[in-house]
């Protein structure tokens, strides 16, 4: 069941929502590259990552600690979910995600939806299709998300009519959903029913496997 989406804004709202919410069984899939331990080039998980989706048309930008120096942002945050909260990427009570990879599997497509750039009827036109797909895979899925009010609010809209910081905020609403439900099946199915590339500490990435 989805039971609440929305925007939070800068690192203290996402640590204090984290703070408010947070169970003992709690796991967060976030969407940002965590771990960076090579100072030039690509790390080996999205090289090994390109490899495999590539041919589904599914990239990955470079990621290094020269290109990433300036935007520190996911490293503090993790840093923070450690120190404050008590979440440890060791034991996968918080773990990165992509969600492109996510979204082939689980919808069963050839290659992925482009919804994240180009001309804004492009954009809407593909977040148009990725909101049907995923309201008709998720409650099939294993493990199963309900329709409710919250789900509807998110995937039923008027496409046609966003635009501007609305269209992208709806593309993070989606993304942010895909990112939930990878920790879900990870916390229902263990490492059953998820992909991981690389390893704690060096740059790693989990997300629904197909089927």
């Amino acid at each position: 069941m989805v039971a609440h989406t929305g925007g939070l804004g800068d690192d203290e709202a996402v640590l204090a929502w984290v703070r408010a919410h947070a169970g003992r069984e709690c796991v967060l899939a976030i969407d940002a590259p965590l771990f960076i331990p090579n100072q030039t080039g690509s790390r080996t998980c999205d090289v090994e990552l390109m490899r495999d989706y590539w041919p589904r048309k599914i990239g990955v930008y470079p990621c290094n600690k020269t290109l990433f120096a300036k935007r520190p942002r996911s490293r503090l945050i993790r840093h923070r979910l450690e120190s404050e909260l008590g979440f440890s990427e060791a034991t996968l009570t918080y773990f990165e995600t992509y969600p492109h990879p996510a979204i082939v599997n689980l919808l069963e497509l050839d290659e992925r939806v482009a919804y994240k750039k180009g001309r804004v009827a492009d954009r809407r036109a593909g977040l148009a299709r990725l909101a049907c797909g995923l309201r008709e895979s998720l409650p099939a899925a294993r493990p199963a998300v309900a329709a409710n009010q919250a789900l509807d609010a998110l995937l039923v809209r008027d496409w046609q009519g966003l635009r501007g910081r609305h269209l992208k905020a709806a593309e993070d609403e989606i993304d942010a959903l895909v990112c939930a439900y990878a920790a879900a099946r990870w916390v229902a199915r263990d490492r059953e029913g998820s992909e991981i590339y690389g390893r704690p500490g060096e740059g790693m990435m989990i997300f629904p496997a197909g089927g």
